[in-house]
């Protein structure tokens, strides 16, 4: 509703912000490691300086995530605020000097965690985040292959959905490019 309320020009901006976190917290994670340890992409090859291998840091680290995001939830407001700080850092400096997670693995979690709050939808958030799960994995067990296939196979179970006869994907699918340029910008208000 805010994106309607607000002027034009910021309006625009916050529906780009919450595109890009909904595409973030769908392909960011998966992509981050496909990049991280596959042959296809040899310059950006991250060098692991920890003694647990980078898979399982990245699905100790989702784990560890969902974990503290459900403790949050059932812990009262007035301390939750206090309790996500402490526990954030202390989970990030601890696990740093133990040698558990390397920093790219920190950061690359934390902007997977930051995006998926972007969602708007609680419910669209909750289903990117378990399909980037989804993802991650098939992209440990098959890398980049798999990663190309489970996508085109998510994308054709999503053009075959119907909510109320109607295509979920539409205006995208099939193509509309007048209502899809409508749900992406916003336009000018006539005077």
């Amino acid at each position: 509703v805010e994106e309607y309320s607000q002027n034009f020009i910021i309006g625009n901006f916050t529906k780009l912000i919450r595109l890009l976190g909904f595409i973030l917290s769908l392909y960011f994670l998966p992509l981050s490691y496909i990049f991280s340890t596959s042959s296809y992409f040899t310059s950006l090859n991250i060098e692991n300086t920890s003694s647990i291998p980078l898979s399982f840091q990245f699905l100790i680290g989702v784990f560890v995530i969902e974990l503290f995001r459900n403790a949050i939830i059932h812990t009262p407001n007035s301390l939750s605020l206090a309790l996500s700080i402490v526990v954030g850092f202390i989970l990030g400096e601890v696990s740093l000097s133990l040698g558990i997670f390397m920093k790219d693995v920190l950061i690359v979690l934390s902007i997977f965690t930051i995006s998926s709050f972007s969602v708007p939808s609680y419910e669209l958030s909750l289903s990117c985040r378990v399909l980037s799960i989804i993802l991650l994995i098939v992209s440990i067990l098959f890398s980049l292959p798999g990663f190309i296939i489970s996508v085109l196979v998510l994308f054709v179970h999503l053009t075959r959905l119907k909510v109320l006869s109607y295509p979920y994907l539409y205006p995208l699918v099939p193509l509309n490019f007048k209502e899809l340029k409508n749900k992406l910008t916003r336009r000018k208000k006539e005077k």
